[in-house]
């Protein structure tokens, strides 16, 4: 049991962030891949985020901020 837990933290510990401009170039690569239309990708990343309701709460206060702070409304 040990050893499984020493192996998760290990990976938890090496795994490195992944910035926008990198989530962005893979899902362009997986439309491109798949010929999938940006409605659908945009529903499955939906899909992800909802799955843990904390991170889909902050990421759509985020959002809001920026396009508040963009000006667009």
């Amino acid at each position: 049991m040990a050893k499984a837990a020493k192996a998760k933290a290990k990976r938890s510990a090496t795994a490195k962030p992944v910035t926008a401009r990198v989530l962005l170039r893979g899902l362009a690569q997986l439309q491109e891949q798949r010929g999938l239309d940006e409605l659908v990708l945009l529903g499955a990343l939906c899909e992800v985020i909802a799955g843990h309701p904390p991170t889909a709460r902050q990421a759509l206060t985020r959002i809001q901020g920026m396009l508040d702070d963009a000006g667009i409304r």
